[in-house]
């Protein structure tokens, strides 16, 4: 499975608590999904080249956009190396007044390889972009229009977790903190207990660093691996809290880790388990306590594939989540012949979409060039 996959399946959606006997609470989804919805505006005079998998970021005021695939498109499902044609330019949308400005170029082409929050990231004015064409990391002062070369610690891989201004990172056995902009390495915690988790992912919470993650020898025999959580005990230690979800736990919406993947898992009829596995769960960080998640089915033929989830508003391949009401909704599509290498960004209340291909026309070279917003249904 490509990293691209990993990460747009690790990439998000929130709650419908559904089961451990809990009634679902205010944030709790229903798993109901309201019909395609409207709300499409296409952004005119869109001032760059066609491409893919730019990167973009929002910085309070304006969006930015820059660099992105200008050549072939890996199709979906293949298995293709990191493209050649990289751009490096770049512009600044105010949506206040809809007006476009050039911003300097990077100092090499670049793109949003991983997809979502993996290779780009905002901290304070600096927007870090570890997707490059040389392999190299640069920061781009939002405020200043200028770009840095950033030499990161050792150990700085995974995903990008950006918190006070500072990147913070699981690195073997210690959780690090970098300020990018001073230069500055920190230890935050010791993380070495007897049986450390695997493939974690880090979140930064008010209880401290938290990582959930797997840990392969658990299971019991024709059992499967479940998602577990490591949080801090307040003593220098770790407490392990089990899920009951076979897949990952990738988003914090500020009161829960959660991983929203649809479908589950039942082993298959040769070993298989003794009843089926939810992909997809919520860990109540307050209460120390997993449920599990119901998720809509996706709906390829009405929805563009955009994910994109910050706080409690979790969009995954065109289904959006509102925790604070617990309502799902399909976000639907423009009128638009793209369907794939989309990225998109909540600027504000609104989603923000740039780039894309259309499969009908091939994977030559990218169409376009399109971005809108979608303002979602009022709460």
């Amino acid at each position: 499975m490509s990293r691209r996959v990993l990460a747009l399946l690790a990439g998000a959606v929130l709650l419908a608590l559904s089961s451990c006997g809990a009634s679902p609470g205010p944030s709790a989804g229903t798993g109901t999904v309201g019909g395609p919805a409207s709300g499409w505006e296409r952004i005119e005079a869109f001032p760059l080249s066609p491409r893919t998998d730019p990167v973009v970021a929002w910085t309070g005021t304006e969006v930015v956009v820059v660099g992105g695939n200008t050549g072939w498109v890996c199709p979906p499902g293949a298995d293709c190396t990191t493209p050649t044609a990289l751009a490096s330019d770049g512009a600044a949308l105010d949506p206040a007044t809809g007006t476009w400005r050039s911003i300097a170029p990077a100092p090499v082409g670049l793109w949003n390889s991983w997809g979502g929050d993996w290779d780009s990231v905002l901290v304070g004015d600096l927007l870090v972009v570890r997707g490059t064409k040389d392999a190299s990391w640069q920061g781009y002062d939002v405020v200043a229009d200028v770009w840095t070369d950033l030499t990161p610690p050792a150990g700085f891989e995974g995903r990008l977790v950006a918190s006070d201004g500072r990147l913070w990172v699981h690195s073997g056995r210690r959780i690090l903190s970098w300020d990018p902009t001073a230069d500055e390495v920190r230890v935050e915690a010791s993380y070495a207990p007897a049986r450390p988790l695997q493939d974690t992912q880090l979140f930064v919470t008010p209880a401290g660093p938290v990582l959930s993650g797997m840990r392969y020898d658990d299971a019991e025999p024709d059992e499967p691996t479940l998602a577990q959580v490591d949080v801090p005990d307040g003593a220098g230690g770790w407490e392990r809290f089990p899920t009951g979800q076979v897949g990952w736990l990738s988003h914090w919406d500020g009161t829960r880790l959660v991983g929203v993947e649809p479908g589950d898992a039942d082993g298959g009829e040769v070993n298989g388990w003794d009843r089926a596995y939810p992909y997809a769960g919520s860990f109540d960080l307050e209460a120390r306590r997993w449920q599990a998640l119901d998720v809509p089915a996706r709906d390829w033929d009405l929805e563009w594939p955009v994910s994109a989830s910050v706080d409690t508003r979790i969009l995954d391949h065109g289904r959006l989540l509102d925790t604070t009401t617990g309502a799902w909704h399909h976000v639907g599509r423009p009128e638009s012949e793209l369907d794939h290498n989309l990225t998109a960004t909540w600027a504000g209340d609104r989603l923000f979409v740039v780039g894309g291909v259309d499969e009908d026309l091939g994977f030559a070279a990218p169409a376009g060039p399109e971005a809108w917003f979608w303002t979602p249904p009022e709460r």
